[in-house]
């Protein structure tokens, strides 16, 4: 009876797992595209074209994923082309896969069981958030990838004397930087465990291993710099990856739209949050490792709070899902086993409830179809030497096409941080082609669009009507 149960709590997340990975996979082919999605294949389009990123296009993401793509461009037989977009997000989803892997790894280390480690993996796949960006073109998924193998580096070898491990794990955690710079407050997170350790046991080992990280970002860093410096581009690398993000983080509108959002994700994950709490009640709050798991929660959920947008919720969530494991095993895994059929019940409603279970598709969303025929018809149409005027990154139209004055911050706020307005053109010329798409009814907006009715034409496929031409089709 007692093996039974071991195994039911060891094949149940399985299967859990199994169904989660599927239903993230298939998104692929199904789900829309993000506007961000279309802005990192467009930076990776234009470094593949002879372009600086920084240097010569805006961008405030680290560089690594767009060096990388733009690589993987080299590889791929016709890259402008829809399958792009395809082949990118395979490459998210394998991203993904190794996320899954380290977060069980990371669990098995702490939480000491295989069947724990498995429902803490099973946990993290059932949150909205990883659901929704699993498959996403976006840097912070290779970002968890380093955040986690750093983690892991450092976790595991709290007690060798081997000072080359330590910086292993900063050069991570400086390859993490150089994908997302917000993701700095992880790395902050730890810096202050190993402070709280040194004041707690009076031990320099803390200090030391601290400044040992230091030194593995720091070469990061440097390898980085010397790479911009030999492009000329040392100076734009520093101010957007590092002072632009300080100051955009003080914007207050999107602080505002940041913590709206983040809220609304973890109210669709109401269950698996209650579980949360139920885990950090019922684990040792004395102990050293969960002090280093609460830090590594709390303080990067404050920066989603201050605007961080809620797919950074990446960079803690493998944290928080040991808390949630946590809870699922004290209340319910290990209740009596005459009520097994019953916790069976709640295990399975608490995935159906949190997971795609119930959100199986069978055909593409319209909108991922519209999107679809919109780049398609760019791509037939329009030469891609020709110029486009980007005033939405929702609209496909622009991602393997030159620019005109490209700046992907739509919002009208941003030039408060910028001193740059994303809307006017230079030197007062009209561009041949812009795509803009009126998905927020403001004055502003509403400007721009009697200004297009009246002078340009809307070209393309329904329903994503955002391609306004001035003149023939022929680009």
């Amino acid at each position: 009876m007692v093996k039974d149960s071991k195994n039911l709590w060891i094949i149940s997340p399985i299967l859990i797992l199994l169904n989660n990975i599927f239903a993230i996979y298939q998104n692929i082919y199904l789900k829309p595209f993000s506007e961000d999605e279309f802005q990192h294949v467009h930076n990776a389009w234009n470094q593949f074209n002879g372009l600086m990123i920084y240097r010569d296009f805006f961008d405030h993401h680290g560089p690594i994923y767009t060096l990388l793509n733009s690589f993987i461009l080299t590889k791929i037989n016709e890259p402008a082309s829809f399958d792009t977009l395809i082949i990118f997000r395979h490459s998210s989803f394998f991203t993904s896969l190794l996320i899954f892997i380290l977060v069980f790894l990371i669990a098995k280390f702490l939480l000491k069981t295989i069947s724990s480690a498995l429902l803490t993996t099973m946990v993290f796949t059932m949150w909205h958030i990883i659901q929704a960006t699993s498959i996403e073109i976006r840097p912070d998924l290779l970002q968890s990838v380093f955040a986690l193998l750093g983690f892991y580096l450092f976790v595991i070898n709290q007690k060798t004397t081997k000072v080359w491990v330590f910086v292993l794990s900063g050069c991570l955690f400086g390859l993490m930087l150089c994908c997302n710079f917000k993701s700095i407050i992880l790395l902050l997170a730890i810096f202050l465990f190993l402070l709280s350790e040194y004041y707690q046991k009076r031990e320099a080992r803390s200090l030391q291993i601290g400044l040992f990280i230091a030194i593995g970002v720091s070469l990061v860093y440097l390898v980085f710099g010397i790479y911009f410096y030999s492009q000329g581009a040392l100076n734009d690398f520093l101010y957007y990856t590092t002072i632009f993000n300080f100051s955009l983080a003080g914007n207050r509108s999107y602080a505002y739209i940041g913590m709206q959002l983040t809220s609304l994700n973890f109210l669709k994950d109401f269950l698996l949050c209650s579980f949360t709490l139920l885990g950090v009640f019922s684990m040792q709050l004395k102990s050293s490792q969960t002090r280093l798991l609460l830090l590594c929660t709390l303080l990067p959920i404050y920066g989603c709070f201050k605007g961080f947008f809620p797919y950074y919720c990446i960079i803690f969530l493998p944290f928080m899902s040991i808390f949630t494991a946590n809870g699922v095993n004290n209340y319910l895994i290990k209740r009596k086993m005459s009520q097994k059929k019953l916790v069976i019940l709640l295990l399975l409603g608490l995935a159906i409830f949190t997971n795609n279970i119930k959100k199986v598709k069978s055909a593409p969303d319209l909108k991922y179809l519209s999107q679809k025929n919109t780049l398609d018809f760019a791509l037939q149409n329009f030469s891609r030497e020709a110029k486009i005027a980007t005033y939405h990154r929702a609209c496909p139209a622009y991602v393997f096409n030159k620019d005109i004055d490209y700046f992907w911050f739509e919002n009208s706020d941003i030039s408060r941080v910028t001193g740059r307005d994303p809307f006017v053109v230079k030197e007062g010329t009209e561009p041949a082609i812009i795509v803009f798409l009126d998905k927020v009814y403001d004055p502003l907006n509403n400007k721009k669009k009697s200004y297009l009715q009246k002078h340009y034409q809307s070209v393309g496929p329904g329903s994503l009507q955002c391609i306004w031409l001035k003149g023939s089709l022929k680009h």
